[in-house]
This record gives C-alpha cells, sequence and structure tokens, in this order.
C-alpha cells in the first residue's frame, strides 16, 4: 500500500505528467493509495499563500478513488528517529513517520527523504 507525498497528491489529482513508469505501476498495482491529512494541511496553505490555484482537496481525493489517511499521534512516534532531517520541513518528517507506523510506501520526489535510501521510500518520477 502507497502514501502518496503532498507533490505526489497534487500531481496525480490535477492530471499532470510527473509520475514515472515504476511509480504508476506501483500505483496501479497497490489495493489501496492514501493520502495523509497532512498533506491536505500543506497543500491548502499553499493555496491561502496564493501558490497554488484553489482546488476541493476532499472532492480530489474521492473522485481520485484515493483513501484518506488519518493523522494519529502514534503516527508520529519515529519523527524523531531521522536524525539527518533535523531541519527539513516538519511535514515531510512526519509523513515519513506515517508511512513507517502505517507499514506504507512512501511515494516521494523529495532528494532529502529519497537520500535516507529507505526500501520504503519511492521516487515518484521512477
Amino acid at each position: 500500500m502507497i502514501l502518496l507525498d503532498s507533490n505526489a497528491f497534487y500531481w496525480f489529482v490535477t492530471g499532470q505528467d510527473e509520475f514515472g513508469k515504476r511509480a504508476r505501476s506501483l500505483i496501479a498495482n497497490s489495493p489501496k493509495v492514501y493520502v495523509s491529512a497532512l498533506s491536505v494541511l500543506e497543500l491548502s496553505i499553499k493555496q491561502q499563500l496564493a501558490k497554488l490555484p484553489k482546488l476541493d482537496f476532499s472532492r480530489a481525493i474521492v473522485d481520485s478513488d484515493l483513501m484518506e489517511l488519518p493523522l494519529q499521534v502514534s503516527d508520529l512516534s519515529s519523527v524523531n528517529d531521522f536524525s539527518t532531517l533535523d531541519r527539513h520541513d516538519p511535514i515531510d518528517r512526519a509523513l515519513l513517520s506515517q508511512a513507517r507506523a502505517n507499514r506504507l510506501v512512501l511515494m516521494t520526489s523529495d532528494r532529502k527523504l529519497l537520500g535516507l535510501s529507505f526500501n520504503w521510500v519511492v521516487n515518484v518520477r521512477e
């Protein structure tokens, strides 16, 4: 099962062709593809700052057959385990922790997260 990071979710629901062949295959063969409440928060803030056009994320999740992944306190239990990310975006760190806690593959384009070389963090562009 897959958790899309914020960029991957946005690209997915807006039909942008940023997904690589492997990423498309993983999504097509996954029984469930999730979007975190954290991603909706991050993208909503970007909309508020006029960095993204208006989009109803709740509707986009339903229309795209994605699953909502609510944020639980237990999802954040490992956020401090990633010491090399101390100065990295806190939402990305939380998404990483949430994916780990829920045993999900995190699909991202974030070089820092990909650089961790976890087999459960995959490049959306590959």
